[in-house]
């Protein structure tokens, strides 16, 4: 069904300590409300997040080298899945839940198959 929510975990790590990234998304944060989030002393972070066919969760300006582990809750009938795009471009699209931090750079779009 296209208006199914799925709820994704995004944990990042090394980003700059103690900065503000903006998040352009037509999903819903379920870990807070606006359209940004500070990283930790460390330049960790962790987003909750649901969004459903056609929407998306886009983090700006993304510190190359940078790593993420996101995890999708998973639905019955659908397989977990995301993908990762730079500058528009195909990257990755690792299936199921992602083990261990992969690296990333500008841009993440998830998506259900």
């Amino acid at each position: 069904d296209v208006n199914d929510q799925f709820e994704y975990t995004l944990a990042l790590k090394d980003l700059n300590p103690n900065k503000t990234y903006d998040i352009e998304a037509t999903g819903t944060r379920t870990d807070a409300s606006g359209n940004t989030f500070t990283t930790d002393s460390n330049g960790n972070a962790t987003l909750k997040f649901e969004i459903k066919n056609n929407q998306y969760f886009i983090i700006k300006r993304l510190p190359d080298e940078m790593k993420y582990k996101i995890t999708e809750k998973g639905s019955e009938g659908y397989k977990p899945s995301y993908r990762v795009t730079e500058s528009g471009k195909h990257c990755a699209s690792p299936s199921g839940s992602a083990e261990g931090f992969h690296h990333v750079q500008k841009r993440l779009l998830p998506h259900a198959i």
